[in-house]
């Protein structure tokens, strides 16, 4: 566990040093560069493949995320910029036992990548981390029956984006991209494996300063 924490800090400290190298490459590309910033908002539905209990005990294996969250890009030259993101993933899921119950998962999704800006489409990659923060069971009547410790997972983003101007700096930007996510199996020994792959496809609507 350790040993990939390191991994984790190393792959950060590196995605940090690209704000600077892009500036200094921006400077020499051309003076007139001017860095741009823009906040948005993303709604990108996600299909998780995964087998049945691999993100939690509770979880049924393959199944949909309505995830929707905000972003922070900052473009330092004509190619590069770093963006920033902050986004939640949660699931219903309807099972039936001896009688109806619904398991209620939610997660925060906390993102880190590197972004190549082009003509066609920009490409984003980099890393994230998702915080459980809430599983529980739930009787068909809303009383919670019982709760379930869901884990943290840690996965590699990439991200094709596309910016569609509509109004001055009012931009809409349709996207994809896939999350393969490792994490504790959960037999308690700390032992790290696969645990699915997020797809989604979605849209998004940011303002550029």
């Amino acid at each position: 566990m350790k040993t990939f924490r390191h991994l984790i800090l190393s792959f950060v400290a590196v995605l940090m040093t690209l704000p600077l190298a892009a500036q200094n490459g921006g400077l020499s590309e051309s003076g007139k560069f001017k860095p741009r910033f823009s906040v948005g908002f993303d709604f990108t539905p996600e299909w998780c493949l995964s087998q049945k209990g691999s993100i939690d005990d509770s979880d049924p294996g393959n199944r949909f995320y309505p995830t929707f969250g905000v972003n922070f890009q900052a473009q330092l030259s004509r190619r590069d910029g770093v963006e920033v993101g902050v986004y939640y993933r949660g699931i219903s899921q309807q099972l039936r036992e001896r009688h109806d119950f619904v398991w209620r998962n939610r997660s925060v999704s906390a993102r880190l990548l590197y972004r190549f800006y082009s003509r066609i489409f920009d490409v984003s990659a980099g890393f994230n981390a998702d915080f459980n923060i809430s599983s529980q069971k739930q009787s068909g009547g809303g009383a919670i029956i019982a709760y379930d410790d869901g884990r943290n997972l840690y996965g590699f983003v990439l991200r094709f984006s596309k910016d569609i101007p509509l109004y001055r700096g009012l931009i809409l930007q349709p996207e994809i991209h896939v999350n393969p996510c490792i994490g504790d199996d959960g037999s308690g020994h700390d032992k790290i494996t696969y645990r699915g792959t997020f797809l989604g496809c979605g849209v998004g609507l940011k303002y550029r300063f």
